[in-house]
C-alpha cells in the first residue's frame, strides 16, 4: 500500500507540473530538475510492480519468474500505475530526444595548429559494422573542443571492415556541418589489416590452442587491440582502445586521453569497471575489468614485455580452469590484474581503475531480472531507461534511494555478498535505531567509488542493454543525419557473437541472465537461504525454517508450483531425502524430528490428518498412522542418527507395491509393506497428498528435495541433496 500511495501520488504530481506548463524550459536546471523528478516517479512504480509481482508470487507459491505478466491478480493491481508510467515515460521522452544543440561553425585553420601530440583511438573493426556503430565516431566527434589537437585513428580489422569505414568517412563529410566537419576533414586514419599481419599469426600460434582454436574473427580484432604495442607506430606512446558502436560519448574524449599524464611507471594499463560485482560470481572467472574503453601506455607496454605476460595470463588462466575463458581481450586484462601483477615482485606493474565517468554500463542492478525482457509488461518494457539518463547531453551517475534498495530486499537478492551490500547502502544506525537512507545512495552497481549526480562522459551499452526498445532510440538520437532510420529494435546487436536469446533467457550476463546463468543465481540463494534461515527453492528441493515448540507443530513444506508433488500419488512413487542435523547436540529434553506424508486439514477447530507420520529422535524412529497417532512400527538404533546435507535422511513411499523405506548412508532403517488398507487410503488423497515437517524443542533449517523419478531429464549439473548428485552446500557452513 505504502509503494502504491507513493508511485500515484508522485506520478500524478509530475503529470499536473509537466501538463501545466511548457515541457522543455529554457533552463537547463529547470529541465533537468523536471528530467530528474519523472525517472524518480518511474523508478517507483517499476519498484511497485516488482512488488506487486513477488506479492502474487508468495500468495500462490510461485517463484518470481513464474508469475506471468498477464496473470489477473497481478494485471488487475498494476494497470492504472501503468498507464501512468507510460504517460510519465512520454512526457520524459520530450526532454531525453530534444534537438541537440549544434556546434558553432569553425573553419580548418585552428585544427591544423597542432598546439599538442594527437589524441589516438583504435577501433577493432570486422565486417560491415560501421553503419551500425556511427553513433560512437560521430558523439566523439561533436564533443571534441577546439584545442588544436588532431584525431589519430587506428582501424585494426579485416578488408571488408577497413573498406568499410573508409566509406563511412566519405558518407559522414557529406551530412557533417561546422565543427564537426573540421574534425572530420582533419582525421588521420591509418589502417591495419591484421589479418595480414605475420605477427599476428605468430602471436596465434603461441597462444593456447584451447584460446585460438576458439576465437571468431571479432575476438582476433580484439586481441590485435590488447596488442596495439605491437601494431602501432614506435613513436606512439599512448592509445585509447574504444568498442566501436557500443559507446555514446557525452564529453570531449580529450579529458580521457590526458588521464594518462597522471599514471606512475608501474600503471601500464588504464581501464574501467564492469561495475557490478556479481561480474566475478556469474562468469567463473576474474571479470571485473571491462575492454571495452581501456587506456594502454604503449612505451611501457614495449619496455616491460607486455606481448610475454598475455601469453602466460593466457596459460594461467587455462590452467585455474576459468570458465568460458580466452573469448575477449578482458579475460586476459582481467588474468592479468587479479593473478599476475598483484602477485608479481618485479617488474612491479598495475592497471588503475578509470574514473566512472568515462566507463558508465547503465545498469539497474537494484532491480531484481532488470535486464530480463520477459518479467517487464510491454508497458514498461517499451519505455525502461536507465534513471541517468536525463536530458539530450546530460547524462549522470544515478544511485537508488534506500527504498528502491530496500525492494530488492523484500523480493530475496541472489546472494550473501550483495544482500550485505544493500542493507549496508539501504539503512544507517543512530540512536540506538535503524533507519532508512532518505538520500540516494551507491552500492556500486555502476563502478568504484562513482558519486551520485555526477556527469558522464562515456555511456557504455553494451551486450544486450542494446536490445531494449529505448536503446534503439538512444542511438538514432545521437547518430548523424540519415543514419537514424538503420537502428531499429535488435539492430545493435547485429555484431557476431553479440547476438543472445534474450526473448527466451533473460539478460545474459547482464541481469536474469540466459538459462545457466539463471541456474547460478539460483544456486547461490538457495545458498543464503540455507545459510541465514531464510525460505529458498532450487531445482527439486527447497530450504525453510521451523521453530521448536513443545508439540511439534506441522509446517507445510513449500514446494515450487512446478513440483512433481503436485502430480497424484497414484502416479509413481514418492522419494525425498531430507536432513534435520544432529538430534544429540540439541536441547536438553528430548528433541524430535517429524515428516508427515498425507492431508492435514482444520475445519470449526478440529484438526484431521491422513497419512504417515514417521518420528526421528537420536536412537529411534517410529511410523505412525495419522500425525501423532496409532503407531505402526518402531525401531532403535545402536548409534545416534546424525543426518547432514551430504548425509540425508531418505524415505520412499510406494503404495502401488504397498511398500515404504527409510534409508541413512545407504542402511536400512526402516522398512516393509503398508497394507493394502493404508495403500488406498493414500492412493485416494491424490492431490491432497501434501508433506509436512516439525520440529520439537529445537529450532532448524530443513532442506528437503524430492528425489523421485522425473518426468523429464535432470540436467548432470543439478543437485538433488540425493545420494547420486552433488552437494550444492559443500564447504558452507549454517549461521545459528
Amino acid at each position: 500500500r505504502l509503494w502504491a500511495v507513493l508511485a500515484e501520488a508522485f506520478a500524478l504530481i509530475m503529470i499536473i507540473d509537466m501538463e501545466s506548463g511548457e515541457v522543455l524550459s529554457n533552463s537547463t536546471g529547470d529541465n533537468l530538475g523536471r528530467a530528474r523528478g519523472l525517472v524518480k516517479s518511474m523508478g517507483l512504480l517499476e519498484a511497485f510492480y516488482q512488488i506487486s509481482r513477488n506479492r502474487v508470487a508468495v500468495t500462490f507459491g510461485r517463484s518470481f519468474r513464474e508469475v506471468d505478466n498477464d496473470d489477473p491478480v497481478l494485471v488487475e493491481t498494476t494497470k492504472p500505475y501503468l498507464a501512468y508510467y507510460q504517460e510519465i515515460a512520454k512526457l520524459h521522452e520530450k526532454l531525453l530526444f530534444a534537438p541537440s544543440a549544434r556546434p558553432a561553425s569553425h573553419g580548418l585553420e585552428a585544427l591544423r595548429e597542432q598546439i599538442g601530440g594527437p589524441i589516438n583511438i583504435v577501433f577493432s573493426i570486422v565486417g560491415e559494422w560501421t553503419q551500425s556503430g556511427v553513433a560512437t565516431l560521430w558523439t566523439m566527434l561533436r564533443h571534441r573542443k577546439e584545442d588544436g589537437r588532431l584525431l589519430r585513428i587506428f582501424v585494426l580489422g579485416d578488408t571488408t571492415g577497413i573498406d568499410d569505414f573508409r566509406k563511412l568517412i566519405i558518407d559522414l563529410k557529406d551530412v557533417a556541418v561546422g565543427l564537426i566537419r573540421a574534425h572530420l576533414e582533419a582525421l588521420d586514419v591509418h589502417y591495419i589489416d591484421i589479418f595480414a599481419s605475420r605477427f599476428m599469426r605468430n602471436y596465434l600460434r603461441r597462444l593456447p590452442k584451447q584460446c585460438s582454436n576458439a576465437l571468431p574473427r571479432i575476438g582476433t580484432a580484439l586481441y590485435a587491440r590488447l596488442l596495439s604495442h605491437e601494431f602501432l607506430p614506435a613513436e606512439v606512446s599512448r592509445c585509447l582502445a574504444l568498442d566501436f558502436g557500443d559507446l555514446l560519448f557525452f564529453d570531449d574524449v580529450a579529458g580521457l586521453f590526458d588521464l594518462g599524464d597522471s599514471f606512475d611507471e608501474s600503471e601500464i594499463i588504464g581501464a574501467g569497471l564492469h561495475g557490478a560485482e556479481e561480474a566475478y560470481h556469474q562468469e567463473g572467472k576474474p571479470s571485473m575489468i571491462n575492454g571495452g574503453v581501456v587506456l594502454y601506455q604503449l612505451s611501457a607496454m614495449r619496455k616491460h614485455n607486455f606481448t610475454g605476460d598475455t601469453l602466460t595470463a593466457a596459460q594461467l588462466g587455462l590452467a585455474k580452469d576459468y570458465r568460458n575463458f580466452c573469448v575477449w581481450d578482458q579475460d586476459i586484462i582481467n588474468v592479468l590484474d587479479v593473478d599476475i601483477y598483484a602477485n608479481r615482485e618485479e617488474p612491479r606493474l598495475r592497471i588503475r581503475r578509470l574514473p566512472c565517468k568515462w566507463n558508465l554500463i547503465p545498469s539497474t542492478g537494484w532491480q531484481l531480472e532488470w535486464n530480463s525482457m520477459e518479467v517487464w509488461p510491454d508497458e514498461i518494457l517499451q519505455h525502461k531507461r536507465y534513471p541517468g539518463l536525463l536530458l539530450t547531453d546530460h547524462v549522470s551517475h544515478h544511485c537508488p534511494s534506500g527504498l528502491e534498495i530496500l525492494q530488492l530486499l523484500h523480493i530475496g537478492a541472489p546472494d550473501e555478498h550483495f544482500k550485505r551490500h544493500f542493507w549496508e547502502g539501504a539503512i544507517f544506525r543512530a540512536d540506538g535505531g535503524v533507519y532508512v537512507t532518505g538520500g540516494a545512495v551507491d552500492p556500486g552497481f555502476t563502478g568504484k567509488g562513482c558519486k551520485c549526480n555526477d556527469r558522464v562522459g562515456i555511456l557504455h551499452v553494451l551486450s544486450t542493454f542494446k536490445a531494449w526498445p529505448l536503446a534503439s532510440k538512444l542511438f538514432a538520437h545521437h547518430a548523424p543525419p540519415g543514419f537514424q532510420d538503420q537502428f531499429q529494435r535488435g539492430a545493435l546487436l547485429k555484431r557476431d557473437g553479440q547476438k543472445t536469446d534474450w526473448a527466451g533467457g533473460g539478460g545474459g550476463f547482464w541481469g536474469g541472465g540466459t538459462r545457466k546463468d539463471l541456474h547460478g543465481m539460483a544456486q547461490e540463494s538457495f545458498r543464503y537461504s540455507w545459510q541465514y534461515g531464510h525460505i529458498g527453492s532450487y531445482e527439486n528441493c527447497v530450504t525453510f525454517p521451523t521453530a521448536g515448540t513443545s508439540s511439534g507443530g506441522y509446517v507445510l513444506v513449500p514446494w515450487k508450483p512446478t513440483s512433481h508433488w503436485l502430480t497424484s500419488m497414484a502416479d509413481r512413487p514418492v522419494k525425498i531425502s531430507l536432513s534435520f542435523g544432529d538430534l544429540t547436540q540439541r536441547a536438553a529434553e528430548t528433541p524430535s524430528a517429524y515428516v508427515f506424508f498425507g492431508s492435514i486439514s482444520e475445519l470449526s477447530g478440529v484438526t484431521t490428518t491422513v497419512g504417515l507420520e514417521f518420528e526421528f529422535q537420536a536412537f529411534s524412529l517410529q511410523l505412525r498412522l495419522g500425525a501423532r497417532s496409532t503407531r505402526l512400527q518402531e525401531v532403535l538404533f545402536g548409534s545416534a542418527l546424525k543426518t547432514s546435507e551430504t548425509a540425508p535422511i531418505s524415505i520412499e513411499i510406494d503404495d502401488q507395491r504397498d511398500a515404504f523405506s527409510v534409508h541413512w548412508q545407504n542402511n536400512l532403517l526402516m522398512g516393509g509393506n503398508l497394507g493394502s488398507r493404508i495403500s488406498n487410503v493414500m492412493s485416494r488423497l491424490g492431490e491432497r497428498f501434501r508433506v509436512f515437517v516439525a520440529a520439537r524443542a529445537f529450532d532448524h533449517q530443513w532442506v528437503v528435495c524430492d528425489c523421485s523419478v522425473f518426468a523429464e531429464p535432470v540436467s548432470a549439473a543439478t543437485w538433488q541433496l540425493c545420494p547420486q548428485d552433488q552437494r550444492l552446500l559443500a564447504g558452507w557452513q549454517r549461521e545459528e
